[in-house]
């Protein structure tokens, strides 16, 4: 498990991330292992996901928040209701004056990329936020 949402792409990982935090990812995996003794979670028949069987729309009108598929292309987009319209703020470019900071500080110096990460107006399935490469 890598820090980054890319392997080692840093460019949309907070500040206050460390070297060990991608193991905290590790506890849910922990969780899910420990109910299934309870609940026999692994054992659920498998099923179509929402967005597989038909088009859908979720509001949450307490935090303005709406989650909606669509079946024939199996998109799925979160829009903040609270966020501006326009708001779609990229992520900053992981660049070298970061890297060689962090390598004669040994502290973390990343772009910051809070925009992104928490201020845009919509999120999809189909637009993220770092492009990955391609696993080989």
């Amino acid at each position: 498990m890598t820090q980054g949402f890319c392997g080692t792409d840093l460019s949309v990982v907070p500040l206050y991330t460390g070297p060990s935090s991608c193991l905290w990812a590790l506890r849910s995996l922990v969780v899910a292992f420990a109910l299934d003794r309870e609940l026999d979670l692994f054992a659920a028949e498998r099923a179509p996901l929402p967005v597989e069987r038909a088009d859908f729309s979720v509001v949450n009108k307490t935090i303005d928040w709406t989650v909606t598929g669509t079946r024939d292309s199996g998109r799925v987009v979160l829009t903040l209701g609270a966020n501006p319209p326009d708001s779609n703020p990229g992520v900053g470019p992981y660049a070298f004056k970061h890297r060689a900071f962090e390598w004669l500080t040994h502290r973390p110096r990343r772009p910051n990329s809070q925009a992104a990460l928490y201020g845009r107006h919509t999120y999809a399935s189909d637009a993220p936020l770092a492009q990955c490469p391609a696993v080989r």
